[in-house]
């Protein structure tokens, strides 16, 4: 992987931000109370489905350029992630914060000013826990890393750290996962170890078509057993690798091998998928708030399909407009308050 951007990463991270943006949707039509009795076993189980493996897909996606940016900046990782990560998390976390407390008495939040100081240490966002544990996920992960280059040289470092990561995952149950820290480690950092480990062993290739094929029924067959026919646990360990590895590599495999049009929609997505995780809600919400109180909106696939819709696009224009009108602080730190001040390399 070069500097450029890698056109079938950003097509997976477009299929993550498809599968988050309906997943949201498809939540907040439910807690609308829009479902109708015969339509919640397909919610539930599409539910399932997304929520089995996306985010975990982005993990991998994260750990897949590590190797790159440590072995260029090393111990400053850190900060560049308190830059990339940090900052917008705190950023949108304020925003959201304050708009919930001024939009109390119409919503059923009940976010209080005294609620924006611990986002600190724990987010107080619903759909942020992802960025502060991706945080965590680095700095535990660039320390791995310094500890083992410095004693462990010799050795497979990206092995050992998705053993690491294998291990944790196999007994957070035993751990006190009421610290977030903890629990966003230990749930978490196999998916972005195994991206480590991909990128080490098999960068460059690309897969065929009949072995995506073969993930897509492994992981349709676990998916069916285990969310609609309930005859395997949803909670042991590994139905859960199983279904979440094949999953990931599904949609890995298919991006490797599209091409044309949709690669280039799902490409320009997966751009800007930070952007649209981090603001999509916002226009989610209002978009079921108009629908259903304005129009009386009340058919479930309208509020679908132009949630997701609308969700994808108009953080996109959002981000467009904010570059446009000199807004960029609200995404990317201004150079005087940056904690990662070294120059890219040309």
């Amino acid at each position: 992987m070069t500097n450029k951007r890698v056109s079938w990463i950003d097509a997976a991270k477009g299929i993550g931000i498809i599968l988050v943006v309906y997943g949201h949707v498809a939540r907040g039509v439910f807690n609308a109370g829009l479902y109708q009795e015969q339509q919640l076993k397909i919610y539930h189980l599409i539910d399932n489905i997304i929520y089995s493996f996306h985010m975990p897909l982005f993990f991998f996606l994260s750990g897949l350029f590590f190797l790159r940016s440590f072995n260029k900046r090393g111990p400053r990782l850190i900060l560049n992630k308190i830059d990339t990560i940090f900052y917008p998390y705190l950023i949108w976390s304020i925003i959201y914060g304050l708009m919930e407390i001024a939009l109390s008495q119409y919503t059923n939040g009940n976010t209080s000013f005294g609620d924006l100081i611990g986002i600190l240490w724990l987010p107080i966002i619903a759909h942020f826990w992802f960025l502060y544990a991706l945080l965590l996920i680095f700095i535990f992960n660039t320390v791995i890393f310094i500890f083992l280059e410095r004693y462990f040289k010799s050795l497979n470092i990206p092995f050992i750290v998705f053993c690491i990561g294998l291990f944790l995952f196999l007994i957070k149950q035993y751990l006190p996962t009421d610290y977030f820290f903890i629990r966003a480690v230990s749930y978490n950092y196999i998916y972005f170890s195994f991206g480590i480990l991909y990128r080490s062993v098999l960068d460059g290739r690309h897969h065929s078509i009949s072995l995506t094929l073969g993930l897509l029924v492994i992981f349709s067959l676990f998916e069916y057993l285990v969310y609609y026919a309930a005859t395997l646990p949803s909670g042991s360990a590994l139905i859960k690798i199983i279904i979440t590895f094949s999953g990931m590599l599904t949609v890995i495999f298919v991006c490797q091998n599209i091409r044309g049009t949709i690669s280039k929609f799902l490409s320009l997505l997966g751009m800007y998928s930070m952007e649209i995780y981090i603001i999509h809600v916002i226009f989610t919400s209002g978009i079921r708030i108009v629908l259903q109180k304005i129009f009386n909106v009340v058919n479930t696939d309208i509020h679908l399909v132009l949630g997701t819709l609308l969700g994808l696009i108009f953080p996109i224009l959002f981000v467009k407009i904010a570059r446009s009108i000199k807004l960029e602080f609200l995404f990317k730190p201004p150079r005087i308050i940056s904690v990662d001040k070294i120059e890219s390399k040309p």
